[in-house]
């Protein structure tokens, strides 16, 4: 076995990997370059062998299959330890959590010391120390299993650190418990002191701990909630969906927010426009963000298949990981549920309450006020024109419901009030946060209820 000679590769059957580390009992298995490439499907068919090769050597467990007459097949689970070579990490926050993840860059082997190891494994060095090794773990089998399982309890408890996966401790710890049972052998047959014995425990130790912190990386790029965000914000800054003003025309910063500036016409009628571009996925109203459910899912899932890469959950569990990772705003308690009751665009809807920052690229985030509580200028769509209007005229015609005639022709009946609701002051945003709301404190019909909110601003609580 070397470079040129592994016993697996990606590019075999599902079922061929399976039956070998099946077979491959008590031994390390070598399953070589996992490199997705071709089509959108091989590029899925990687993905889903090293799915279940991997998931069922972490659970250590087998698909279960029937013979013809009903009956169980015996299971074939794996029964070694896998090794897999590529350039790429599988997909899946639960299935990285499974894997210990070594990058290995350009520059970061030894050639010299790489080149001696092989000299030494051809003249049968490493294969003599291994037969060594089994020898001694079979005299004392039980022993040493104990020891060894005492041992890893022991280590994954240090190794546990807050915000880190689970199972990266105990994959850490049982690694760790393996190198120092190793070191036993090595000192009882006086290939080692013991004070050699200690330094190389220690530098084994470290090295586990460092590929331990390098491991969260990878779990975080694939964990839904992050995962999520980003697609949805790549599909905004891309201009395949956009987010407006909870009024429905284009927010403070709308380039941010997936809008387009269109110019039309030519000469003294030129005048330019913000348009959407995309569905629209949520609203925006200062810092707060509300995001609709199923358009920012759907959004995120297109951004996502254009990549290869889409979310593995619904919208109803990726909102309670949202939640569980202290992401949204403020929820409904009253009715238990993740999502609250906002107004936009003259409309009572559903939204999952976040911050703008969730969405805002870091140079965006950096140069982001507030809205005022007006805005700059408004988007009549397509098939409606701008009148070449004085703001002041336009709000007051607007405010009256007159239909507005400019140069341009007839734009149509307004029907609603553009200027923002007056705000309530201080002590009336605290007392409608701290009270229980009514229906008829806004207008609604009675129904009682409160919401665990973290804004301050009287209209912000419905």
């Amino acid at each position: 076995m070397n470079a040129r000679n592994l016993p697996g590769s990606w590019s075999s059957t599902g079922n061929s990997l399976e039956i070998l580390a099946h077979s491959a009992k008590d031994a390390l298995l070598v399953v070589d370059d996992f490199a997705p490439g071709g089509s959108t499907a091989d590029v899925q068919r990687y993905h889903r062998e090293a799915d279940r090769l991997l998931r069922a050597q972490g659970n250590r467990s087998a698909r279960q299959r029937l013979r013809s007459d009903a009956t169980l097949r015996p299971a074939k689970p794996p029964r070694g330890m896998i090794v897999s070579t590529g350039e790429d990490v599988p997909r899946g926050q639960s299935l990285r959590a499974r894997l210990l993840v070594s990058e290995v860059s350009p520059g970061d082997l030894n050639w010299e010391a790489l080149t001696e190891s092989q000299r030494a494994a051809s003249e049968g060095l490493f294969a003599e120390a291994m037969a060594g090794y089994i020898q001694w773990i079979a005299g004392r089998y039980d022993e040493i299993h104990e020891h060894m399982h005492r041992r890893s309890l022991e280590l994954r408890s240090q190794a546990h650190r807050s915000g880190r996966h689970r199972r990266t401790a105990d994959i850490v710890a049982r690694l760790g418990a393996a190198w120092a049972t190793f070191l036993d052998f090595a000192a009882s047959c006086g290939a080692t002191t013991a004070q050699e014995r200690a330094e190389l425990w220690q530098r084994g130790w470290d090295a586990l701990g460092e590929a331990a912190e390098a491991q969260s990386q990878h779990q975080a790029a694939s964990e839904p909630t992050t995962r999520f965000l980003e697609l949805l914000r790549s599909a905004i800054s891309s201009k395949r969906a956009h987010v407006a003003s909870t009024e429905g025309f284009e927010p403070s910063q709308p380039d941010a927010w997936g809008w387009q500036l269109r110019t039309t016409g030519s000469g003294d009628y030129e005048r330019t426009i913000w348009e959407p571009q995309g569905p629209r996925v949520g609203w925006t109203k200062g810092q707060d963000l509300y995001l609709d459910p199923d358009a920012a899912f759907e959004a995120a899932q297109a951004a996502g298949q254009r990549g290869g890469d889409v979310l593995a959950i619904t919208p109803t569990t990726l909102a309670k990981r949202l939640h569980e990772r202290g992401l949204l705003k403020s929820i409904e308690e009253s009715h238990s549920t993740l999502k609250i009751r906002v107004t936009a665009e003259s409309k009572r809807v559903a939204v999952l309450h976040l911050g703008t920052p969730m969405l805002l690229q870091p140079a965006q985030l950096a140069s982001f006020e507030p809205e005022p509580g007006q805005f700059s200028g408004r988007v009549w769509g397509p098939s409606r024109q701008k009148p070449a209007q004085k703001p002041a005229q336009l709000e007051a015609q607007a405010v009256s419901g007159e239909e507005v005639s400019g140069q341009f022709g007839q734009v149509g009946q307004f029907g609603e009030a553009y200027p923002p609701a007056p705000r309530a002051d201080a002590a009336d945003a605290t007392d409608a946060v701290s009270q229980p709301l009514s229906g008829e404190r806004q207008g609604l019909p009675n129904k009682p209820g409160k919401l665990a909110h973290a804004g301050d601003d009287a209209d912000e609580v419905i």
